[in-house]
């Protein structure tokens, strides 16, 4: 009797201790939204379960490549449990997201993450980054690194341009101090 309440008791705290990360992924009519649950854990994923709104199932995806979903194609989670796609999106689909992750470790770890999923009617958004990603890294980044390489860059030909200036006038000084003893003499 006591080893159960043992049990409980672990399995109550592991969800109390749960970990709960917020944002908002915007996916336009029609398109695909890309909602990402990852783990904060360096221990295996067990199983990742998808709820909507009040935890109305969605989807459950095992390590071992078992699953079942609500809606077959309209949904899907990756083999590597951290994504799940969610089809031809519509007004409806909009709301809160959880997932919940089970991990493999030596105490039963449960970790909850809330996505709030927003439709738009344009139906051109995507999830995630407005501005999509490029080689797996998002392209504001990208924007950001090239942007401060130009800025190096300018730096380095203005500091460059300032040095053959000041040879330059060296150079002519030396020689008008040269020109000055020539004519002296």
């Amino acid at each position: 009797m006591s080893r159960s309440i043992g049990v409980i008791l672990v399995f109550a705290i592991s969800i109390a201790t749960a970990t709960e990360m917020n944002h908002t992924v915007e996916a336009g009519v029609g398109s695909t939204a890309n909602l990402t649950c990852l783990s904060d854990s360096d221990d295996p994923i067990l199983s990742v379960r998808w709820g909507k709104d009040n935890d109305v199932f969605i989807g459950q995806k095992f390590s071992n490549g078992d699953e079942q979903y609500i809606e077959d194609g309209k949904y899907h989670i990756d083999d590597d449990l951290t994504t799940l796609h969610i089809h031809d999106v519509e007004k409806s689909d909009e709301g809160v997201y959880k997932c919940t992750i089970e991990l493999n470790s030596t105490d039963t770890d449960i970790e909850q993450h809330t996505t709030k999923l927003v439709v738009t009617e344009d139906g051109d958004g995507d999830s995630g980054d407005p501005l999509g990603e490029l080689f797996g890294i998002p392209v504001y980044i990208i924007i950001i690194v090239i942007g401060g390489i130009a800025v190096l860059v300018l730096l380095l030909c203005c500091v460059c341009c300032c040095c053959a200036a000041k040879k330059k006038k060296s150079r002519q000084e030396s020689a008008r101090r040269e020109y000055q003893m020539v004519s002296t003499t």
